[in-house]
């Protein structure tokens, strides 16, 4: 084996950390009491204090990015949280809110239906308690109407003779009193050429202060008949008494 004309390598050293360190020297026997971190003693190189200072600078810039992001990060929490929490209280203030309007209408439709019941009742009650009077005012009204369309109507007293005349039959004397006016009513009636009057020619007319409009008092060989205005209200009156429920007397 043919060895290299060159000498050997020489080997490469690696950097010097340490520049020197010299131990303290004893007198006596005895090693000095000193502290070992002294620079008198232990001396660092310039190359390891470079390292050091730029591990220290990537350090304090790696810490600050950690710091930063940290920072960023904690606030994106801090802000979803906040809108979870946002979110959430509305949906439990919406749903709480929701569910007392809903008690709080139910609670009023219930008032409100008692309520219409309750008027229903005293509806019912009072129409019953009232009923007599109802029936008297419902009377009086119809009595005033009556009366006004009596007065306004110069042709009722004709056709309340030809009931007359339906109900007596054949009889041969008829007397009828009338109010004044109706009897100048009739007067003209009976002086017309209308062959659908020849009726009237059956009684005997007179007139009365004390008949009023619309009525008349019938003689007859067998009787009288009262067919005054008060006298067919009465007896009307009277069939509207019969026919009535009865009232009660007291009322819950």
């Amino acid at each position: 084996m043919r060895l290299s004309d060159k000498g050997p390598k020489e080997a490469v050293r690696p950097a010097v950390l340490v520049a020197k360190f010299e131990p303290p020297k004893l007198e006596g026997g005895a090693r000095a009491k000193r502290p070992i971190d002294s620079k008198e003693e232990f001396r660092m190189s310039s190359l390891l204090a470079d390292r050091l200072h730029f591990s220290e600078l990537e350090q304090k810039k790696l810490e600050g990015e950690i710091e930063k992001l940290t920072v960023e990060k904690m606030k994106g929490i801090e802000e979803q949280a906040y809108k979870e929490a946002y979110s959430l209280g509305l949906k439990e203030g919406k749903e709480d809110a929701y569910v007392e309007a809903k008690e709080q209408i139910s609670s009023d439709l219930k008032a409100l239906a008692d309520l219409v019941a309750k008027m229903n009742r005293l509806k019912s009650d009072l129409i019953q308690s009232e009923e007599g009077q109802i029936i008297r005012l419902t009377y009086a009204i119809a009595s005033k109407i009556s009366f006004q369309k009596i007065e306004e109507d110069p042709d009722l007293i004709k056709e309340l003779l030809r009931a007359v005349v339906e109900d007596i039959g054949d009889e041969e004397q008829v007397n009828v009193e009338l109010s004044e006016k109706d009897f100048e009513t009739v007067e003209r009636l009976r002086a017309s050429s209308d062959s659908e009057l020849d009726f009237l020619n059956r009684f005997r007319f007179s007139k009365s202060e004390k008949i009023k409009k619309g009525g008349c008092y019938i003689e007859t060989n067998h009787g009288s008949i009262d067919a005054t205005i008060e006298e067919r209200l009465a007896r009307a009156w009277d069939l509207i008494a019969q026919r009535r429920p009865k009232i009660r007397d007291n009322v819950a």
